[in-house]
């Protein structure tokens, strides 16, 4: 869900010192914001983009009868009205950071929206910047965007957000027979960590599928499967019985005329071709476009993934999937073990 919130600009934006500039409103900044706001703290939140949310509110609940699958999907809407509705808290999106100088205690920052140039001041800043999905168009063997038939999870979930079911892009069919490959973008010679996020991400879209459509044959390409919930080893029997698993990753995938997929795999000791109305990308967690940038203007240091380090830097802070891959839960209890840090460091002004 994305809610566009008013935006509020003080007469003076340098009127007095901030107490907090957090940069990015994803699910770590919104949670981060909000908590501030409500311990007291004046908080600037800053977004690049025009609404709050980042990519998780472009996710949907995936409850499966009525019961929570633990998605954190509704989580996101949550912090996004607290923010809102809470005076200490002012968001600015549509914002850039273009610079930042140390003053004293003080950091010096110079915003920009729409071409207008703003500058404030702040006690603390909390990166919570995100990340960047993995591309798949770089990977030329995955054929993504050769064919409507290859897409990513991200692209499924606004296909059953507008229309209820899953449906073929261009013929609007429904498909019988789908594939998802994991690790798109993860655990190879370019990223060698795992995202973490994307076999649970996975298993919850083909759970709710399967809902949608008993008769769809689902198949999960794979290296392992990680855990990602309390439940997850009660259900992993019940999950291998409702989905074929081929512990592999596919070399090429191969769009055929008829708008099919073939994919080659060996299966017992022997190579055979498979055929998929729809193949699924689960894509990884890569580090976010602009995290190079503020990485230099506020002077901290990348890990060897090329996340932010999770160290604070003299009155600088990062959380969430700016630091590495993590899923909305692990943000939120990141947020609110972190902010710990920035609420000793900060009750050094007063």
């Amino acid at each position: 869900m994305l809610l566009r919130p008013k935006i509020f600009w003080r007469k003076s934006l340098e009127a007095k010192p901030w107490d907090v500039l957090v940069v990015g409103a994803g699910i770590t900044g919104l949670e981060t914001a909000k908590l501030l706001g409500e311990m007291g703290f004046d908080v600037l939140l800053v977004e690049k983009k025009p609404q709050l949310g980042g990519h998780a509110a472009l996710y949907q609940c995936k409850a499966l009868d009525g019961k929570c699958v633990e998605c954190g999907a509704c989580l996101v809407g949550d912090a996004q009205r607290k923010v809102l509705s809470n005076k200490k808290v002012v968001p600015m999106t549509g914002t850039t950071i273009l610079n930042c100088q140390r003053e004293g205690n003080l950091f010096k920052l110079e915003l920009v929206r729409e071409g207008v140039v703003s500058f404030a001041s702040a006690k603390a800043v909390i990166l919570c910047n995100g990340f960047r999905p993995f591309d798949p168009s770089t990977q030329k063997n995955l054929s993504y965007g050769k064919s409507n038939s290859i897409l990513t999870a991200l692209e499924v979930e606004d296909i059953l957000r507008n229309n209820g079911k899953l449906l073929r892009p261009g013929s609007h069919e429904v498909p019988k027979s789908i594939c998802f490959i994991q690790c798109v973008g993860s655990r190879n010679e370019r990223n060698i960590y795992c995202s973490r996020v994307c076999c649970g991400y996975a298993i919850r879209i083909a759970n709710l599928l399967k809902s949608l459509q008993p008769d769809l044959d689902i198949t999960f390409f794979y290296m392992d499967i990680q855990t990602f919930s309390r439940s997850f080893v009660d259900d992993w029997a019940k999950i291998r019985e409702k989905f074929t698993f081929i512990r592999q990753i596919p070399g090429e995938l191969i769009p055929n005329k008829d708008g099919t997929i073939s994919i080659y795999a060996k299966i017992d000791g022997v190579i055979k071709e498979l055929f998929y109305d729809l193949v699924i990308l689960s894509c990884g967690i890569t580090p976010s476009e602009d995290l190079d940038q503020l990485a230099q203007i506020f002077k901290m240091k990348k890990n060897k993934d090329g996340f932010l380090s999770p160290s604070p830097e003299n009155g600088v802070f990062a959380l969430g999937t700016a630091t590495g891959p993590k899923g909305i839960a692990d943000c939120i209890a990141e947020v609110r073990c972190g902010l710990g840090g920035v609420v000793e460091y900060l009750e050094a002004w007063r």
